[in-house]
């Protein structure tokens, strides 16, 4: 009889069954042919619950004077420290297995099969007594394929880490027990938990210029590490568009553009170690640069503020519905945009109101047998209409908390007075409890003077951070100005499973008046949005909220509905790329941990996850099948995201 059916009889803190059930301390690792078989012994847990710094260390830290200086401490000490650690020991086989028995057998037989190998290595030292793990043998493991298994695969020896020297060998009688009764004098740390060296900085410390200690840390860390998260293999951008993108860049995603030839989404920006300098983004009367991160949950920002600002935003199409105040402050309202035959809807004493934003009221229209109103109030009876106002340029001004949107109506001399009209201003305050949109009733200030108070998030001047560190997505907004130059900002989030897809088109692809059906499919249901190609912003931004977690976000179709246009024919486009944004979904008002990527250990407030499509062209030609865009979660090989 073989070796596999010699006693084999171990003292290990596993045994073998049909079900192929371990306990905890055994485990088996296949990665391609190369095994390793592990078992793991345990003797204490330690924690580090009051970290202390060297007086080495703080010493160290006191001369520095910039990020460089504290990049040589950085590497000197690293940026971990153990929170927690394991002692013990563990006894490993590496097995080398043949392609045959790789690629044919179960893991659940392949595991059997590396762990009786492991039992027969310490067997050949002669251990007595335990479990005999020979009687595991079952119908699906036969001593004939245990053998023929053992014949075309390799072993090492047992590996041992842990222990006293000599505990283990050959020439003790039971190699596993001495090990075991002696791992308590020479324990090896085989796990540990470890936490960032930053974290234990206290915000207090300064050195003698006034710059501050953890972020001196933090911005040398960025500038040491950021490199090895971006070598990854990533691409996320096209040779026609930009260079080879240097070790220290990311991204930064804008969630606004104003007047802008060509929309940005997403640039790059480099760490020159102390901010992060975003390269600069030319607008028609103004230029924005040096948006620079000193944190990112709390950021303070530089910009640059704008010598000459000219407003033409008229907040009369997805296209113009942007505004940017004197002060920087920036708003985005294409998201709150009615298309179809949906309208926002409220109340005036015994009228209903019916009104859109940056666009036409179809239910005015049709009320009103007219084309270009915004807003209307109409009777119960349904008898009378009155126009509150018609879709030409809005008088924007800032207000305390938000911004104010001001339209004018038709004439109505009869009642308003000779050549004067209605008026309809709409108070949009900014509002983070994450309702998504509040719509109070019409108030009458005076004489065919209305106002409507909206609360919303919207309302909430925002950008778009990625922080290639972390591996986040960051949605921030203004808080306050702390110099001319300088701006607080703090983490918000869209309503919870918010999503936006912008789509990169090519230049002039929309021919035909045909309406377009989005559909995004998703892990748990297929999103809808229908829109003509009018009604799509140049920056292509088509938003969808789910009542519930979608799942991930699988792809995106584009087709034409069938019979929405006489010249079919004429329709066609092509889609360069696609970037979606899916916010995670709150619960609590902390973030669910449905929607966190594999590679993220912890979640924040403002956190969302990127998906994007791979490299090439989709097309649509006609009577053609409707373009299919797939859609990767961001970090994968096969990921691409440009919009320039």
């Amino acid at each position: 009889m073989d070796l596999w059916f010699a006693e084999a009889s171990l003292q290990l803190a596993f045994s073998l069954d049909v079900g192929v059930q371990f306990a905890g301390g055994f485990d088996s690792t296949v990665s391609g042919s190369i095994a390793s078989t592990k078992f793991k012994c345990e003797i204490y847990k330690v924690h580090n619950n009051d970290p202390k710094f060297h007086p080495k260390f703080i010493q160290d830290i006191s001369k520095v004077e910039s990020v460089d200086d504290m990049m040589k401490y950085v590497k000197k000490y690293g940026i971990f420290y153990k929170e927690t650690a394991t002692l013990g020991g563990t006894l490993e086989q590496i097995s080398k297995v043949s392609q045959v028995n790789f690629a044919s057998r179960s893991s659940n037989s392949l595991d059997i099969n590396l762990a009786l190998s492991f039992a027969a290595q310490a067997s050949g030292f002669g251990m007595k007594g335990g479990g005999n793990l020979a009687a595991s043998l079952t119908a699906s493991t036969s001593e004939a394929k245990q053998n023929g298994f053992e014949k075309t695969s390799s072993f090492s020896r047992i590996i041992v880490k842990g222990g006293s020297p000599g505990s283990y060998g050959s020439n003790v009688a039971n190699p596993i027990q001495s090990w075991a009764e002696n791992l308590d004098l020479l324990p090896m740390p085989i796990d540990y938990k470890v936490k960032y060296v930053v974290d234990l900085i206290p915000d207090s410390w300064f050195i003698a210029s006034g710059l501050n200690v953890k972020q001196l840390w933090r911005d040398a860390q960025r500038k040491l590490y950021v490199g090895k998260f971006a070598e990854q293999p990533n691409s996320f951008y096209d040779d026609d568009t930009l260079t080879t993108i240097g070790k220290t860049e990311g991204l930064f995603i804008r969630q606004l553009s104003f007047l802008v030839t060509t929309y940005t989404g997403i640039s790059f920006f480099t760490s020159d170690g102390t901010k992060y300098h975003v390269r600069e983004h030319a607008f028609t009367g103004r230029m924005i640069s040096n948006i620079g991160a000193a944190e990112i949950t709390n950021m303070e920002s530089t910009i640059k503020k704008p010598d000459l600002f000219i407003n033409t935003q008229k907040f009369i199409s997805s296209s113009d519905c942007y505004y940017q105040t004197k002060d920087g402050n920036f708003f985005d309202f294409t998201g709150l945009i009615k298309y179809g035959n949906d309208n926002f809807v409220s109340k005036y004493q015994d009228y209903t109101v019916y009104f859109n934003l940056c666009g036409v009221s179809q239910k005015c229209n049709s009320l009103e047998s007219r084309t270009d109103s915004q807003a209307c109030k109409i009777t119960a009876d349904g008898t009378k209409v009155y126009s509150l106002g018609l879709n030409t340029k809005a008088e924007v001004s800032p207000i305390a908390d938000g911004l104010s949107l001001k339209y004018t109506g038709a004439v109505d001399a009869s009642s308003c007075g000779a050549g004067k009209a209605r008026i309809v201003t709409y108070n949009f305050l900014c509002d983070m409890t994450g309702i998504g949109f509040v719509v109070g009733d019409l108030v009458g200030t005076s004489t065919c003077q209305y106002e409507i108070t909206i609360k919303s998030s919207y309302a909430c001047p925002t950008v778009r951070i990625y922080d290639v560190f972390t591996g986040r997505f960051y949605r921030m907004r203004i808080m306050s100005f702390l110099t001319d130059t300088k701006v607080l900002m703090a983490t918000v989030n869209h309503p919870p499973n918010h999503i936006q897809v912008r789509i990169k088109f090519e230049t002039d692809v929309w021919t035909g008046d045909s309406k377009i059906v989005f559909r995004l499919y998703t892990e748990f249901e297929t999103l809808e949005a229908t829109r003509y190609p009018s009604e799509i912003p140049g920056s292509g931004l088509i938003s969808f909220d789910p009542t519930k977690y979608p799942g991930d976000l699988l792809g995106l179709s584009i087709d034409r509905v069938v019979g929405s246009a006489a010249a079919d024919n004429r329709y066609s486009l092509k889609v360069r790329s696609v970037l979606a944004m899916q916010q995670c979904p709150d619960k609590d008002k902390k973030i669910t941990s449905d929607c966190v990527s594999k590679k993220v250990l912890s979640i924040e407030n403002g956190y969302a996850r990127a998906f994007v499509s791979p490299i090439g062209n989709f097309e649509y030609k006609n009577d053609e099948k409707p373009v299919f865009v797939p859609l990767n979660l961001y970090g994968i090989s096969s990921s691409y995201a440009i919009y320039e």
